[in-house]
């Protein structure tokens, strides 16, 4: 075989390059060269900063470029001027190489005639990361790099997985394609790009770029010419795009079949159930959508809710499961990412076991069959229902009518748009379920008495808070100006524009409520909204979106004097109402749901009637009384909210209560039941599971796919 060199390429950042050469030294077979080029780095020379030991090594070689070449310049020395006949590999200076690196891609490269680059995996090479595709991935948890690279070593089973192109971080190229294709082209100066091109002539002369799943180099990444980053990759993606048409599209399809996944499988396969075992326990958590990915429609609260207890509760192993087209998701949350398998929906009842979940938690029921999830649930048998809207027993999800107006429940039938029957059916079924569940978790004491009228009066009903993150600091809105002739009521209106959000009443209110009439003063009333959906409605002002963390700085530059939250539903909570009154705002709510239960309890605000005239009313109230006005911004202030931070220990002591008779769930379980061809000593299973992109593709990678060739489906 060819003798090897190792060119490394250097331009500044001098401390990330000798990390670099010291992992190589310490790993680099006898026989074998290392090239170093200093490319003329304005910091100074990378000779008078390496320690003599480096310098003096035999194997290793300092250059310094007379003049900036670039470097593509600079590769291209190292390829065709100091090793002129040997094979090639092009390490970047911001890499951490591994033991047996060399050995492997070499065996890699000669493992069929026609290969021409060799690109190991690594943590941030788009197509060769791993364990998540595509992305920057952290070194997994709790191993260390080398820990890591051995783990990717014994798993695989060197299917040298071919490549559309190879990836420049680390490449092997082999002598015999470069005397047939030639070095990089000098139109890629500063680089990006230039290994495409390389490939794509590679390529056009019968030789494969490959991936060596056996080998895994750590890749900081973009360690220079970051401010050129963007204008080098957009300038020479069009030189690409040019010379060969089918460069992107191949690279799309690539990205969308992903020919990498049993790779992944493999290494995913060793890494969840080492992750479940450090935990006390594992937990299911079902939904319709979620709850990190936007499957059927964005992201909305209950997803929020259990994206908290999956981020705070170290204590349990989280999955969740959500449907899809004829399918189901069914992700490990784990401390290095998430891993998402495909799964045939008709395996639910072979999912929901006991050998495989200690603890099932059931937040939403939309999208599965009921009447299965039902059965499946009960044969889990430790299981708790929490009540974050009334699908249950609502077609319509909040008891709001089509009429716009809310509902006790009791109407179910022609009038929502459903056969009769189908509703008392759907009762039935929950029924079933609420019966059979270790906990039925509400949020507040108005949803309890709904779910005892509609579905029972369950002994395992608790009634539980949401909380909000308040471990970043009160913010609260100062006191403004009493309203008066010169002095408007100003009045902002939080949340979704949606009709069982109140929209409708809004507009009209907007419309109406021009001013109010003070003791011996008209104050005109500002309208103001906060939220999504209230683009271009007449006489509101609509200041966008907020986050927790700006909602107080939003409703201050408003100078907002009182909150506007007025569902014409029957809310289970409501974390905007916690929000406003952690902010300091007194609040005006309508009088459905778990509102203004905590508006009276806590006495922060108003409860109108939801009539115009009540909230006309309510306003002339703020006016006219604007001593009690200014001591509910003091209680307001003062209110102390249930924080995240006892919500989540919350759920983690019921998940503890409820596993009581030791570990019963063990992490290879589950894995082999899914994917018995790609783990160890596991029986054949007839299930055919498909590993999918652990998140949606980025709109670079979007931009990529050809319409028809390219799509990950169910």
């Amino acid at each position: 075989m060819k003798a090897i060199t190792v060119v490394i390429p250097v331009y500044n950042a001098f401390e990330v390059t000798l990390d670099c050469i010291r992992s190589v030294i310490s790993t680099i077979p006898k026989g074998v060269k290392i090239c170093v080029i200093d490319d003329a780095s304005p910091v100074g020379d990378l000779r008078d900063f390496l320690p003599r030991s480096i310098k003096r090594h035999p194997q290793v070689e300092v250059l310094r470029n007379e003049a900036n070449l670039g470097f593509v310049g600079t590769c291209n020395r190292g390829m065709l001027f100091e090793a002129v006949s040997d094979d090639i590999i092009l390490l970047n200076s911001d890499t951490i190489v591994t033991p047996g690196w060399v050995q492997k891609m070499r065996t890699a490269a000669y493992s069929r005639p026609n290969i021409g680059t060799v690109t190991p995996l690594t943590n941030n090479g788009t197509i060769c990361s791993c364990p998540i595709f595509l992305e920057n991935n952290p070194i997994p948890s709790g191993f260390s790099l080398t820990e890591f690279a051995d783990l990717v070593e014994r798993v695989s089973e060197r299917e040298y997985v071919e490549l559309p192109t190879c990836v420049g971080f680390c490449v092997y190229i082999r002598r015999e394609m470069l005397d047939q294709v030639g070095i990089f082209d000098p139109v890629f100066k500063q680089g990006y790009g230039e290994e495409n091109d390389l490939s794509m002539r590679a390529v056009q002369a019968g030789f494969a770029n490959i991936v060596d799943d056996a080998t895994y180099i750590y890749h900081r990444g973009n360690m220079s010419f970051k401010e050129m980053r963007d204008s080098l990759s957009e300038e020479n993606s069009e030189i690409l795009r040019r010379r060969y048409p089918d460069y992107e599209p191949s690279v799309g399809r690539f990205c969308g079949a992903n020919p990498l996944a049993r790779v992944h499988d493999r290494i995913w396969n060793t890494l969840v159930p080492r992750w479940i075992d450090s935990h006390k326990r594992v937990v299911l958590h079902i939904a319709h959508n979620g709850p990190f990915v936007a499957r059927r429609h964005g992201l909305g609260g209950t997803e929020s809710h259990i994206q908290s207890i999956i981020k705070h509760d170290k204590d349990s192993a989280h999955h969740s499961l959500t449907p899809g087209d004829g399918c189901l998701y069914l992700t490990a949350h784990t401390d290095s990412g998430d891993r998402t398998l495909v799964i045939p929906q008709g395996l639910l009842p072979s999912i929901l076991r006991r050998e495989f979940f200690d603890v099932i938690h059931l937040h939403h029921s939309i999208g599965f069959d009921l009447h299965a999830l039902a059965d499946a649930l009960a044969g889990h048998g430790n299981y708790i229902v929490s009540i974050h809207d009334y699908h249950l027993t609502c077609s319509r999800l909040w008891l709001f009518g089509p009429d716009s107006k809310a509902c006790d429940g009791s109407s179910c039938g022609g009038s929502c748009g459903e056969a009769e029957g189908t509703g008392a059916a759907r009762k039935e079924v929950a029924k079933k379920m609420l019966a059979l569940a270790s906990r039925i978790i509400v949020f507040s004491q108005s949803s309890r008495r709904l779910i005892s009228e509609l579905l029972g009066d369950f002994s395992q009903i608790e009634v539980h808070s949401h909380g909000i993150d308040t471990s970043v600091g009160r913010n609260l809105v100062p006191l403004p100006t009493k309203p008066g002739d010169d002095r408007p009521l100003k009045v902002v209106c939080v949340g979704s524009f949606v009709p069982h959000k109140g929209s409708d009443l809004i507009s009209q209110a907007v419309a109406d409520i021009k001013s109010v009439a003070g003791a011996k003063f008209e104050a005109a009333v500002e309208w103001y909204f906060l939220g999504r959906g209230a683009e271009g409605v007449p006489g509101l002002s609509n200041r966008g979106e907020f986050t927790s963390l700006n909602l107080a700085g939003k409703i201050s530059e408003i100078g907002a004097h009182v909150a506007l939250v007025a569902p014409q539903c029957h809310e289970t909570y409501s974390l905007t109402l916690d929000e406003l009154v952690w902010s300091g705002i007194p609040v005006i709510v309508s009088p459905y749901g778990a509102l203004p239960e905590r508006v009276v309890s806590w006495g922060v605000g108003y409860v109108f009637n939801n009539s115009i005239d009540d909230l006309r009313r309510t306003l002339a109230e703020i006016v006219n009384d604007w001593n009690r006005h200014v001591e509910l911004f003091t209680r307001t202030s003062a209110a102390e909210i249930y924080s995240l931070e006892q919500e989540v220990q919350g759920y983690s002591s019921m998940y503890s209560s409820l596993v009581t008779s030791g570990r019963t769930v063990f992490g290879k379980a589950l894995v082999s039941y899914l994917q018995p061809d790609l783990c160890e000593s596991s029986p054949l299973n007839p299930a055919r599971i498909f590993n999918i992109a652990r998140r949606e593709i980025g709109d670079y990678v979007k931009r990529l796919l050809v319409e028809g060739e390219a799509s990950i489906r169910c």
